[in-house]
């Protein structure tokens, strides 16, 4: 139990001390032979050795540094000082004490093992095919349970540097929802504009998009219920916003808006359904090959 404990500490958070006890023990002079062919033993404390072995075998990569052989010096005192720790503990232990980590260290193995299986056998058997269809089947019968949580907008934003050519045909454009200015506007954007999305059909998140434009709004309520454009500058650029539409927090949110939160929900509820068929078939399986026994 003692050697797990200890293992334990040194592969959790230490992978760059790790690799510099390697290059400390490669080049020092003053190791020592393992008498039982382990390799070259770094320290010992009591009869528990730190082997150079035991050190490569967990390396992942190689680190270079001036200091390095002083964190490695700073990392074998640790080392030597959590050993000696860990023999006091064990010797003042008490028993229930001890039997208490056991039991512990093997419940954390055993959930370890079935974790890694369920999660290979998701990988192989879960069906991540979901639907709009699908979709549709959980937000309808629930519709009013998807209340938003944040204002929300559809709009058109753009961002163009100064100075600004044609600003007057442009903002035609950016108000117009003819197919032909929109794909004029398009145009437009991909030559001269840094930053824009033209696609009013998605929803988004207000304050996200308040975050791209340089100007302050109160109160978000407000401001969507008497703006519908907005073109503001600073001394670089100059932004242009239109909302085509929105909706305001407590309000029914789009399935559009849900479909990631969705997509969520039902793959966990077919996570769920497939881990409890693997229970009933083991158990089904082991009671009839008599593989238990209840008494």
């Amino acid at each position: 139990m003692a050697d797990m404990i200890l293992r334990l500490r040194l592969l959790v958070g230490r992978a760059p001390l790790l690799v510099l006890v390697f290059l400390f023990v490669s080049f020092s002079s003053c190791t020592l032979k393992s008498p039982s062919g382990q390799g070259e033993i770094v320290a010992t404390v009591y009869a528990e050795h730190l082997y150079k072995s035991d050190i490569e075998r967990d390396l992942s990569k190689v680190l270079r540094g001036e200091d390095s052989s002083i964190y490695v010096k700073n990392y074998i005192d640790n080392w030597v000082k959590e050993r000696l720790m860990l023999n006091k503990a064990m010797l003042n232990l008490k028993q229930d004490e001890e039997i208490d980590i056991d039991r512990k260290l093997n419940d954390y193995k055993t959930s370890l093992i079935i974790y890694a299986y369920k999660k290979e056998l998701l990988r192989q058997q879960l069906d991540t095919a979901i639907s709009f269809d699908d979709i549709l089947g959980v937000y309808e019968p629930n519709k009013k349970n998807f209340r938003l949580k944040n204002n929300i907008v559809r709009m058109l934003y753009i961002k163009v540097r100064k100075p600004v050519n044609g600003v007057r045909e442009f903002r035609r454009l950016i108000a117009s929802d003819n197919e032909e200015d929109r794909t004029s506007l398009s145009d437009y954007c991909q030559e001269y504009s840094t930053s824009f999305s033209l696609n009013d059909s998605n929803w988004v998140d207000f304050d996200q998009v308040i975050e791209k434009i340089p100007m302050e709004v109160v109160n978000q309520e407000s401001f969507l219920r008497s703006k519908t454009y907005i073109e503001v500058e600073d001394s670089l650029s100059l932004y242009f916003l239109r909302i085509t539409a929105y909706l305001l927090k407590d309000d029914i949110s789009p399935v559009q808006y849900q479909v990631g939160n969705i997509r969520s929900t039902i793959l966990n509820k077919r996570k769920l359904g497939l881990m409890r068929k693997l229970e009933r078939n083991i158990y089904q399986d082991a009671k009839t090959n008599g593989d238990f026994t209840l008494y």
